[in-house]
């Protein structure tokens, strides 16, 4: 062994603080919720993932990120995962990825969004989203937190003046003649009689359509072969009809959704679907065929809707329209699970 070889090498030197390496980011919290469950159970409802981002101030490269985004919304794969982020003046910013794209508007993820706020911040009552292409948003508590559920009103954007100018114009035949016989040839069991109407609207970019059948028809048994819908639009389907057994003075009606063009074969339960209906029901011609125990010389701001959504998972939630032609939406979120996303790329 040389000289050299046998020395003590020196000590080492801390790094300089221009060398220090770069902390990680923090892990990012996330909390898994079942948003307008039945009342019968917790177990049903759409699942959505709310992941709180930091605020701008703390230069955390994810909240800008949104090849990030989609690629966790893809891991969790539910129908929507929600990115919450910390604004001035207590308000949020509210964006939601599909497993597949980002969307233009997620009722049961801003469900979902409040209610997670709502458990971390108990003295609120009141949250402002402020989102991309939505507009504001807003949600209030209607109840205590209760077995990790909690009843909250959002407030959603229905049908634009021009799709509901469109309705009221009548070129519903036109839209029957179109998208019927697709619908029907992707369903069994069920034939033109039963299709009462069909319109257009825009989701976003996408054009989607409503469809209404006759109350005999038994939604929740229906088959449907999603894939078999996509020639309607790529955008989302809503199936639809009111319920001939309900004796209330309140309107009740049957739905279910479906968007296998946003990678959504079927729909557990759809927020904004039900704020296009509670406009389709109450702002255009059908509110004429209404059951008179329901109208009862009230406006369309005093009808209430009760709304079953009947996926294999079912959910409710109860809507109205308030008076700047927006829909409240009420319904129930129970926060299913927590954790924190430790990756970081």
């Amino acid at each position: 062994m040389s000289a050299s070889e046998s020395q003590t090498p020196p000590p080492p030197q801390p790094p300089s603080e221009s060398q220090a390496p770069s902390q990680p980011p923090s892990p990012v919290p996330f909390y898994l919720h079942n948003a307008f469950v039945l009342p019968e159970t917790a177990h049903s409802g759409n699942q959505a993932a709310v992941v709180l981002l930091q605020p701008e101030s703390e230069s955390d490269p994810r909240t800008a990120d949104d090849r990030y985004k989609a690629k966790v919304a893809r891991d969790f794969n539910f129908a929507e995962t929600a990115y919450v982020q910390p604004l001035e003046d207590g308000k949020y910013s509210l964006r939601w990825w599909t497993p597949a794209v980002e969307v233009a508007l997620c009722g049961h993820a801003t469900l979902a969004a409040a209610a997670t706020i709502f458990a971390l911040h108990p003295e609120q009552d009141h949250i402002e989203f402020q989102t991309r292409w939505s507009g504001i948003l807003t949600a209030r508590r209607r109840s205590d937190l209760v077995n990790h559920g909690m009843d909250i009103q959002i407030t959603l954007p229905t049908l634009t003046a021009e799709a509901l100018s469109s309705m009221l114009d009548d070129d519903s035949s036109e839209a029957t003649d179109a998208i019927a016989p697709i619908f029907l040839d992707a369903t069994s069991g069920i034939g033109m009689e039963e299709v009462v109407n069909v319109v257009r609207f825009v989701w976003g970019a996408r054009e989607s359509a409503i469809i209404e059948l006759a109350p005999d028809v038994d939604l929740a048994r229906l088959r449907v072969r999603p894939k078999d819908l996509l020639p309607i639009t790529t955008g989302m389907i809503i199936v639809t009809q009111m319920n001939p057994h309900a004796s209330s003075e309140r309107l009740h009606i049957n739905s279910r959704v479906f968007g296998p063009g946003v990678g959504i074969d079927e729909d557990p339960v759809t927020g904004s679907a039900h704020a296009y209906l509670t406009a389709y029901y109450l702002s255009t011609p059908v509110a004429l065929r209404l059951p008179s125990r329901v109208l009862a010389g009230k406006s369309s701001t005093g009808v209430t809707i009760e709304a079953r959504q009947l996926s294999p998972r079912g959910g409710a939630m109860v809507c109205t329209l308030d008076h700047h032609g927006k829909a409240r939406l009420v319904g129930r979120s129970v926060q299913m699970g927590k954790g924190e996303l430790s990756v970081f790329e």
